[in-house]
C-alpha cells in the first residue's frame, strides 16, 4: 500500500507538487492547518520529485521559502484579527488551554526570542501567530 501511494505521489503532474510546495507551508502557519497537516510533507514530496528529474531542487527550494514567508506575513496578519477567537475554537484535547495561557506568558515575557523558538518547534509553528495577537 504504501509503495502504492509513493508511486501515485511521484506521477503527479510538476506543477501541482510545486503548487502543493508553496501552499502548504504557506497554510500551516497562515490559518493554523499546520496543528493538522505540517507543509515539511509537500516539501519532502516535492524534492524527492526533483531527485527523479521531473522538476528542478531551486524551483522546490524556492516555493516552499515563499510559501513559509508569505504563510507567515498572513499568519501574523490573521493572528492579529482573530487569533484569539480562533485559538479559542481549537479542540482541548488538541491544546490545552493552560497551555496557550502559558504561550502567551512567554511571548510576552521573552518577545522575539519566543517567536524565533516558536517558529523551530513543530507544534508551536502554527500556533504562534494565534498567541502573538
Amino acid at each position: 500500500m504504501i509503495n502504492a501511494v509513493f508511486d501515485w505521489l511521484l506521477e503527479l503532474p510538476p506543477w501541482l507538487v510545486l503548487t502543493m510546495a508553496f501552499l502548504f507551508p504557506a497554510l500551516e502557519a497562515s490559518v493554523f492547518v499546520g496543528v493538522v497537516i505540517p507543509g515539511e510533507i509537500a516539501v519532502l514530496v516535492a524534492g524527492v520529485t526533483a531527485s527523479g528529474g521531473r522538476l528542478q531542487l531551486w524551483e522546490v527550494i524556492v516555493a516552499a521559502i515563499a510559501g513559509a514567508i508569505i504563510g507567515d506575513f498572513i499568519g501574523f496578519e490573521v493572528g492579529r484579527r482573530w487569533g484569539a477567537a480562533l485559538l479559542a475554537k481549537l479542540p482541548q484535547r488538541l491544546i490545552k488551554p493552560h497551555h496557550i495561557e502559558r504561550g502567551r506568558h512567554e511571548l510576552r515575557k521573552r518577545g522575539a526570542i519566543a517567536v524565533l523558538v516558536g517558529r523551530w518547534t513543530a507544534a508551536l509553528r502554527a500556533l504562534m501567530p494565534g498567541l502573538a495577537a
